[in-house]
């Protein structure tokens, strides 16, 4: 057969030890059965690279997102202040590199049949914001001049039949009707059950509903990004702010952000991999039930062997090393399976938390760990088969039928 002929001119082209020669040429002699042992080793091996990548994947997106919204502190005020106010006491404090003052509010758009949407959060900000760096993928972005332009995610286009691109809509904020038109559209990391967040200037937003330079959120950004220094701001912001006055109604850092989101992914990555892990226990059992046949087929063999001097070592080299090839060979095919496997686990998550695809990367070390791990498992399914094959005696195998 080909994988036994290339098996016997790689060994002949390297000079391999006997054991091992015979390891080569017994791991090919059943293909059928190679490739039932191989399957489940192959898929849990690309389950377990596309859990990595998937993980990687959604860290990647996360850390994308977080740059994105372009805060380190957030403080939500009990009521609208001067920005300037904040400012000032904000300057105060050493870590902080810049601040912006954002209006956020609730709103609803009423359809033309006077029904309603689903709350939606309203954000009003300054147009030339260096904070926010929205993934605009339709239109875009909201100008220094702005009148009535508004952006929206792709989600509320999607579930809103009658919202697209340069249309325009009418939203109910703090009791006010106000048309306004959609001048882009853009993608973001957000959970389904979170309502839909649009934007919208904040000249427009004063011009409809008065407090000019006025902002109920602060958004600071901060020299490092370390949770150390996001715990040190907030906790000096919040001082400086309750002796000026000012009254803070929540808070939020990306610390905590990141914080929250990685508990959640953990808990998604941990029910993939257990579904990896007896993925490759069903493989290794696989391989031990293989190597038992293997040993009671080639008993004679081994009787032969043994009579012609091979020692236990020899006999359990056989089977540990066939074994350790047929781990080796499907890594070989788990490594290309896993990569379009990864890239549907990856857009398959992403549509299921966020409604979005997640920003895909895959893990470059998780073929290396696998590598390890499929190794010592085929190695140990191997191990006791081939213990029994070695405590054969030359009168078992000779009398053996």
């Amino acid at each position: 057969t080909r994988p036994a002929a290339l098996a016997k001119r790689v060994q002949d082209r390297f000079h391999t030890p006997r054991p091992l020669r015979l390891s080569l040429r017994n791991t090919f002699r059943r293909r059928g059965r190679l490739i039932r042992t191989l399957i489940p080793l192959m898929l849990a091996g690309a389950v377990f690279m596309s859990v990595l990548s998937v993980r990687a994947s959604l860290f990647q997106t996360l850390e994308e997102t977080l740059l994105s919204q372009g805060f380190d502190v957030q403080l939500v005020l009990s009521r609208p202040y001067r920005t300037e106010r904040v400012a000032q006491e904000a300057a105060q404090v050493e870590a902080v590199t810049g601040l912006e003052g954002w209006t956020i509010r609730e709103g609803v758009m009423v359809r033309a049949d006077d029904t309603e949407s689903e709350d939606l959060v309203v954000f009003a900000l300054p147009p030339t914001t260096e904070l926010f760096v929205p993934d605009m993928v339709a239109g875009r972005w909201l100008e220094p001049d702005e009148r009535d332009g508004v952006v929206v995610p792709v989600g509320f286009v999607r579930d809103e039949a009658a919202v697209e691109l340069d249309e325009t809509i009418t939203l109910r904020i703090g009791g006010r009707e106000s048309d306004w038109q959609i001048v882009g559209v853009y993608e973001t990391f957000q959970a389904p059950i979170a309502p839909p967040a649009i934007y919208l200037p904040e000249q427009a937003y004063w011009r409809e509903d008065g407090g000019y330079d006025h902002a109920d959120t602060m958004r600071l950004i901060t020299g490092e990004h370390d949770s150390a220094t996001h715990a040190a701001v907030l906790s000096e912001m919040l001082t400086r702010l309750d002796a000026a006055g000012v009254e803070v109604k929540s808070t939020r850092t990306a610390s905590e952000d990141r914080e929250i989101f990685s508990e959640r992914f953990n808990i998604i990555t941990v029910i993939l991999s257990i579904m990896a892990a007896l993925l490759a226990l069903v493989g290794a059992l696989g391989l031990m039930a293989t190597m038992s046949i293997n040993v009671l087929e080639r008993t004679r063999e081994i009787g032969v062997m043994r009579a012609i001097g091979a020692s236990d070592r020899s006999v359990l080299q056989i089977f540990i090393v066939e074994g350790v090839l047929i781990g080796a060979v499907s890594w070989i095919g788990a490594l290309l399976l896993s990569q379009p496997m990864s890239r549907a686990f990856s857009w398959r998550v992403g549509m299921t938390m966020m409604a979005q695809p997640l920003s895909y990367t895959f893990n470059p070390g998780a073929p290396v760990l696998w590598l390890v791990i499929v190794i010592v498992v085929a190695a140990v399914a191997s191990f006791i088969p081939a213990r029994s094959a070695a405590s054969l005696s030359v009168r078992e195998t000779i009398a053996y039928e």
